[in-house]
């Protein structure tokens, strides 16, 4: 770790991947899983939590699929676990092959940037693996984390969680876009944190106590 907090500086090669492009889709009044076309939806679980209330599927069959599945597979939201769930939900080849990766976050208390970025870079491996041409991340507010890491703050991580996963690949990659859902409000500073220096070191060390 470096005196900033941030991991190792990445190391960005010549021959790196073309970097997935970000884009938004603004959530007015309640979201859904359904509301956004993409490849792989991230949703985040802290550790003995259910679902977010604002990520709900209001498909009653897709919301049983996913409740199943974390049956089934005694999914608990633990740090550093997750699990991959297949819907019928649209993708976005015209298909209906979605993914729900649920990834766990751990007990809010030990929450933090590096739980973060390991968790998009968990989401980024998958979408790679599976071959996703999108996928799409919700900054959904978090009255149990948000003192943790801001809205800034997880942007950077996610966007150092990309640059990443790519600095290690030297073929093609079929991920072009990256879908942020969230709130209006939210856009503006989300996208302070995408603009930032990947290895801007004042990203982190402000996360706790700026927009």
């Amino acid at each position: 770790m470096t005196r900033s907090g941030l991991p190792n500086p990445i190391r960005l090669e010549d021959d790196m991947p073309v970097l997935p492009e970000f884009s938004f889709a603004t959530s007015l009044g309640r979201g859904s899983i359904e509301d956004v076309t993409t490849d792989i939806v991230l949703i985040p679980m802290l550790y003995g939590m259910s679902v977010p209330q604002s990520l709900h599927a209001d498909d009653n069959g897709v919301g049983a699929v996913i409740k199943t599945a974390i049956h089934e597979q005694g999914f608990e939201g633990k740090r550093g676990t997750s699990l991959p769930v297949e819907t019928e939900l649209s993708d976005s080849q015209g298909g209906n092959n979605r993914v729900v990766l649920l990834a766990g976050l751990g007990k809010p208390q030990c929450f933090d940037a590096d739980v973060a970025e390991a968790v998009f870079g968990k989401l980024i491996d998958e979408a790679i693996a599976r071959g996703a041409t999108t996928i799409t991340v919700p900054f959904i507010a978090n009255r149990m984390t948000k003192t943790c890491l801001n809205l800034k703050g997880t942007a950077h991580r996610l966007k150092r969680a990309v640059v990443h996963a790519f600095a290690k690949l030297d073929g093609p990659v079929a991920l072009k876009e990256i879908k942020i859902y969230c709130s209006p409000q939210a856009k503006a500073h989300i996208e302070k944190g995408l603009n930032a220096p990947v290895d801007d070191p004042t990203v982190v060390d402000d996360c706790c106590t700026h927009g």
